[in-house]
């Protein structure tokens, strides 16, 4: 009984680890997007001021 449910333990923690590392690379990928669009939005408006700035 109980060597049988430490070997199930064991057994699982693969598969534990591998969400883990995709939540881990799931949280990265969205904070790198989120950089991403902070930035280009960032450029699209010193870009759209800019040019605001030119035509007057």
């Amino acid at each position: 009984g109980n060597l049988s449910a430490c070997f199930a333990i064991s057994h699982s923690r693969p598969c534990i680890l591998t969400l883990h590392f995709f939540f881990l690379l799931f949280v990265w990928w969205f904070r790198w997007a989120l950089a991403m669009a902070v930035s280009l939005e960032g450029i699209c408006l010193c870009v759209f001021g800019f040019w605001k700035w030119k035509s007057t």
